[in-house]
């Protein structure tokens, strides 16, 4: 049998339903059917393509638990507020107000390696009503403070040690009967104090801090003796 001309294969009858090229006849429902498949299996296969190499770089780093404490390193300067409680060791001048309620304020900037300075101003205060003879007495202080710091860094620990030169300004008043007798006098001295510091965050912390005043004299009018302290303190302060 020999093959049929082109006209004749024009003239050839479709089935129903297909499509005629050259002398193939497809139908026409079942190509269209299979069309989201054949189109879902080259979206997968161009989205595996596509998103493979991606997968890799979506992968997230490992979380650092030392975060913060790089960054408590990288902050060098900080200020405190401390509040605590004070006992003065002189018996003549402070045996009715040796025990009074402190606060202050501290800077200190750490210059390389944990070495550093630090400056403060603190002040103590102490009230004794009806001593005798409807006598009042009060015992205030006022102290600048400046000098050489050191802090180790542990993680969220700062252990600190300090000390330095101080001049305070001290005195005793007594009131009897709306008469006030006010006794004080300015000394230097020098101090040292110690504590640790717990940080918050990168830039909040908790403290204790334990504090000793020594080396001072005052000459009063009525009475010689020093304003030499210990003190109990605890701090509130930032890192900047």
């Amino acid at each position: 049998m020999s093959p049929a001309s082109p006209d004749e294969v024009a003239r050839l009858p479709l089935a129903e339903g297909g499509v005629a090229f050259g002398t193939m006849q497809i139908p026409v429902l079942p190509a269209f059917l299979a069309l989201p498949f054949l189109f879902a299996f080259t979206g997968c296969a161009a989205n595996q393509e596509i998103q493979s190499p991606l997968a890799e770089d979506a992968v997230p780093p490992p979380i650092r638990l030392d975060y913060i404490d790089d960054r408590i390193d990288d902050r060098v300067r900080q200020i405190s507020f401390i509040a605590g409680y004070r006992k003065f060791s002189d018996t003549d001048i402070w045996d009715r107000v040796d025990a009074e309620t402190s606060a202050g304020i501290e800077y200190a900037h750490e210059v390389k390696n944990g070495l550093g300075f630090e400056l403060g101003a603190m002040g103590s205060l102490g009230i004794k009503n009806g001593v005798s003879d409807n006598v009042d007495v009060t015992g205030a202080a006022a102290e600048l403070y400046g000098g050489a710091r050191y802090m180790w860094k542990r993680d969220r620990w700062t252990p600190y040690v300090g000390g330095g030169l101080s001049g305070i300004l001290a005195g005793v008043d007594n009131d009897q009967g709306g008469q006030v007798a006010d006794d004080q006098g300015f000394s230097a001295g020098v101090y040292l104090h110690g504590g640790v510091q717990y940080a918050l965050n990168e830039w909040m912390y908790l403290g204790v801090d334990l504090r000793t005043l020594f080396g001072t004299s005052l000459d009063l009018e009525t009475v010689e003796g020093d304003a030499d302290y210990t003190q109990l303190g605890f701090a509130f302060g930032f890192r900047l």
